[in-house]
Parts: structure tokens; C-alpha cells; sequence
């Protein structure tokens, strides 16, 4: 499995692509909820953490350039602690990829297809998954890239589209509460942000470690520009008081283009449905690949392959059963979510890179920039 190889430059698109496709969906109105018309300044503290995490990722992820962090969990910790660790970090994908999953059926049901059972958009996008997972992951990497090359595409279109209907005034920032809101909405794209530490799976993939920490960071700094722009154009138009009661603030802002617009045939709401999907297809499949492998790495298996339709399975249940409605699903998203994920992405790989440090000294580092 391990004789796949990426470039440093599809690693990068892959990480925007994943962090990408779900934050446009929710981080709007959650940033609204707390840092209101600062919700831009947010992003700001949310750039630092997320760069932040890119660099203990990779500093981490370095020192073992050739294994995965299922593997090297053990080589600093030790038997059983080291298991223990690695699991975590399995259940931590599977947890994403059905939670992706989720937001999916969310989205589909409420504003595209509601007749249909939900059922039937975790089904559908999981069996998509499935098939690019045995496909193997040269092949789901150079899918993103033409994928990623749409989505910036469409966004792009969005934004001059709308950014004539932004009122700079609700984007003035309130400080008569102090930086405690804006440090409060920072933290759903803080978490968010996090994910791109995933990279842990990928870099004994890439061809050129020297690059890995560098493509990161481009990726930190280019998703920090393009939620900028979301976050500009849904708070701008909308304001930060409407956002922050929205579900979906960015779909809402979709379906009332300027009156340009509705007199031609190109919909805003349709083209962002068809790349987002897109979008989530590659979220999930990236997480459901890493929990599969290193589930293959934890077990000792030779290929993934044979977990793929188990796991799939999984998923598709635990997305069905873990939120009884959309409410409970934004309010995970906006709670639990981030402190989780946060926890995962930049305690556990801080805490084993000073262990990594004190066990084994500076020195043991054999790929990086």
C-alpha cells in the first residue's frame, strides 16, 4: 500500500479540498454567533491556530517520514499505551467521515430534495466512496485536483457576484465587549482549520519531504482566504444577526442572487450544489480512507480493501443515528465539535512530539524542510 506516491502539491490541494468543502457550509453563522460583525477578525486568530497545528503536525510527522501516526503512536509510547493512542486517532476519522456524512443528508434534504429519505444521501455518497477507496488514493488524489480546480473556480464566480450586494458597515467590528466574542467565534474555524492534520496519514505518500510543512502552511494560508471571502461576502450581505440564525447562511444568500442574475439562466444555488458535492465526496472519502487504513495498519493487514464495505456500513448507521435533527447537528457543530477536534489535532500530536523529543532527542528527524 505504502508504493503510492503523491507530490507536495497535490497534498496541498488535498488538505484545502477537505477543510473546504464542509467549513463553507457551517462556519458562517457559527463565527456570527459569536464574533457578530468581527466574524472576519476571527478567521484572523483562527489562521494563527491553524498554522499553529500545521507545524506540530508536521514537525511530528517529520521526524517519522516514512510512517503513519498509527504506527510511530507506538514507537514513542510503548505497548499498550501506544495502541491505545492509535485507536483514538482511527475512531477520530471514522467520527469526521460520518459526521461529513451528516452535514451531506442535512444540506440535501433541507434545501434540495426534501421528500427523499435521508437515508438515501448517506447511501449513495458512501457507496461513491467505497468505489474510490478500492480505486486507491493516486487516483482519489488527482480526482481532487481537478475537483479543487472547480470548486476555487465557483467560489471565485460567487464572491464577484455577490460582493456587490455586501454593506461594509456590517463588517464594522464591536469591541464594547472586549476580544472575547471574537475569540469565542474563532474556534469552530480553529477546528476546522485543525483538520488539515490529517496530513499525519499522508506524508509517508508524499514524494518530497522537504516540501511537506511548507505545502501545509500554503494550505493554512489559502483556506484563511478563501473563508475570508465566504465570511465577507454571507455577513456582508446578510448581516451578522441574520447570519448567526441561519443554518445554512451561505445557501441562504445562494437562493436570493441580485436581480442581474435572476434573469439569466445560471443559478448560483445550483452551481454551488454541484461542486459542493463534489467537495464532500472527497471530505469523506479522505477521512474514510484514513480510519480504514490505519485500521489495516492496527490489525497488521496487508491491504485495507476487505474494511472498506464493513466500515462503510458503520458510517452510514452511526450518520443516521447520532443526530435526531439539523438543530442537534449545529449545536454539536458549535460545542463539541471543535473543542474534539482540537484536542485530536493539536494536543495529542503536541504531547507525542515532546515525548518523540525527550525519548529519542533532536535528532531523529529525517525529512524535514
Amino acid at each position: 500500500m505504502k508504493n503510492w506516491k503523491i507530490s507536495e502539491w497535490q497534498a496541498m490541494g488535498y488538505l484545502v479540498m477537505i477543510v473546504f468543502a464542509t467549513s463553507i457550509l457551517f462556519v458562517p453563522g457559527l463565527v456570527a454567533k459569536g464574533a457578530g460583525m468581527a466574524s472576519w477578525l476571527a478567521l484572523v486568530i483562527a489562521l494563527a491556530v491553524g498554522s499553529l497545528i500545521a507545524l506540530v503536525s508536521t514537525s511530528l510527522g517529520l521526524r517519522y517520514p516514512e510512517k503513519t501516526i498509527i504506527e510511530y503512536a507506538v514507537d514513542i509510547l510503548g505497548f499498550p499505551l501506544g495502541k491505545l493512542v492509535s485507536l483514538l486517532f482511527i475512531f477520530y476519522f471514522i467520527y469526521v467521515a460520518y459526521y461529513v456524512l451528516r452535514q451531506f443528508q442535512a444540506l440535501m434534504s433541507a434545501a434540495y430534495m426534501p421528500e427523499t429519505p435521508p437515508v438515501v444521501f448517506l447511501v449513495l455518497l458512501t457507496l461513491l466512496s467505497c468505489a474510490a477507496l478500492y480505486l486507491g488514493l493516486e487516483v482519489i488524489v488527482r480526482a481532487n485536483s481537478l475537483i479543487l480546480f472547480f470548486n476555487l473556480f465557483a467560489i471565485l464566480i460567487i464572491f464577484f457576484v455577490f460582493v456587490g450586494t455586501v454593506d461594509w458597515y456590517n463588517l464594522k467590528p464591536d469591541f464594547s465587549k472586549g476580544v472575547g466574542p471574537i475569540v469565542t467565534g474563532s474556534l469552530s474555524p480553529s477546528s476546522w482549520l485543525g483538520e488539515t492534520a490529517v496530513i499525519l496519514m499522508l506524508i509517508p505518500f508524499i514524494q518530497r519531504k522537504s516540501a511537506v510543512r511548507r505545502v501545509t502552511l500554503y494550505a493554512i494560508l489559502l483556506l484563511f482566504f478563501l473563508l475570508e471571502m465566504v465570511i465577507i461576502t454571507v455577513v456582508g450581505s446578510l448581516g451578522a444577526d441574520r447570519t448567526s440564525r441561519l443554518v445554512f447562511p451561505l445557501f441562504t444568500l445562494l437562493s436570493q442572487p441580485p436581480h442581474f442574475v435572476q434573469e439569466l439562466i445560471f443559478q448560483p444555488s445550483a452551481l454551488f450544489m454541484a461542486v459542493w458535492i463534489s467537495g464532500m465526496l472527497m471530505k469523506l472519502t479522505t477521512f474514510f480512507f484514513a480510519g480504514v487504513y490505519g485500521l489495516a495498519q492496527w490489525f497488521g493487514l496487508t491491504s485495507y480493501r476487505c474494511l472498506v464495505l464493513p466500515a462503510g456500513a458503520l458510517i452510514v448507521v452511526l450518520a443516521f443515528i447520532s443526530w435526531p435533527n439539523t438543530e442537534k447537528l449545529l449545536e454539536f457543530s458549535q460545542y463539541t465539535f471543535p473543542v474534539s477536534i482540537l484536542f485530536i489535532n493539536l494536543g495529542l500530536p503536541l504531547l507525542l512530539y515532546l515525548l518523540s523529543l525527550f525519548r529519542h532527542g533532536l535528532n531523529r528527524s529525517k525529512g524535514a524542510a
